[in-house]
């Protein structure tokens, strides 16, 4: 029996995700302890939160600034790293608009055997699920070329991955967020943000450390596109509920202002 950390964040609109994440919880490797570590603006009302039956615990709530997109998203590794806790197993990260499908008990059973194979457990982007084979899916069929980010890696013969859910061991979960951290450090001082904020940096990471995990595919996006969990259904295992209308502000590469990534840094980081 597992001891298994789950981090959830969400600040903001995105809060109105969580009551129903939670149920779904339920569905997660049952039988195995979850400890839930929540990093939010709100939500104090589950701060004592707890489920003897389905093991589900409330372990922490750390207050961050719901900052404008995509800055809570960029520092997801380094929100992680703050709630540290080395007695756990496994560590899973779930996106604010996750929700956990019922399996069957063979399906977990097949997920923690998973997990003692590999280091870490990532999951091919949900976005083309509908079109395209996963397997040969490749964010915009074209490499991530911004060659002043530390996030540049120079070709496209990749399987591009998705931040939205992962997990693995948990001391390689730490790693890979330090990792992850520093690669975001550099930029944010040369006032870049890479192209697709943490998934990129991400991405470089897993690029560069392809012992280290296995590449599954666990999500679908959207409850209108559920047809795919019918296609994935022995690994699928989360759906991406549909948060387009929470995105407000973007603070990109382009146009940034360094004035508001050098207060960013400061309240972040220093």
């Amino acid at each position: 029996m597992f001891k298994i950390g789950i981090y959830y964040i969400c600040t903001g609109p995105y809060k109105g995700w969580f009551p129903g994440f939670l149920e779904s919880l339920k569905d997660f490797l049952p039988g195995d302890e979850k400890h839930l570590k929540i990093i939010s603006d709100g939500l104090d009302e589950f701060h004592d939160y707890s489920d003897d039956k389905h093991r589900i615990y409330v372990d922490s709530i750390d207050k961050i600034h719901d900052y404008p997109w995509p800055i809570v998203a960029l520092f997801k590794f380094k929100y992680i790293l703050d709630n540290r806790d080395d007695s756990f197993d496994y560590c899973f990260y779930f996106n604010g608009n996750c929700a956990i499908l019922s399996k069957s008990d063979s399906f977990w059973d097949n997920l923690r055997r998973t997990l003692l194979q590999n280091d870490l457990l990532v999951t091919y982007h949900a976005g083309n699920a509908i079109v395209n084979d996963i397997k040969n899916f490749k964010r915009g069929n074209r490499k991530i070329d911004k060659r002043n980010s530390s996030s540049y890696i120079g070709t496209s013969n990749y399987i591009y991955v998705q931040t939205g859910l992962f997990g693995g061991k948990a001391a390689a979960i730490y790693q890979m967020c330090q990792e992850h951290l520093i690669l975001v450090s550099k930029d944010l001082l040369n006032h870049i943000i890479a192209p697709w904020d943490d998934e990129t940096y991400y991405n470089k990471y897993i690029y560069s450390n392809p012992e280290h995990f296995k590449i599954k595919y666990m999500m679908c996006f959207y409850a209108q596109e559920i047809g795919c969990i019918d296609k994935y259904k022995n690994e699928v295992f989360a759906l991406l509920r549909n948060n387009d209308n929470f995105k407000s502000m973007k603070v990109r590469q382009t146009g940034a202002p360094k004035s508001l990534l050098g207060k960013i840094w400061n309240k972040i980081i220093r």
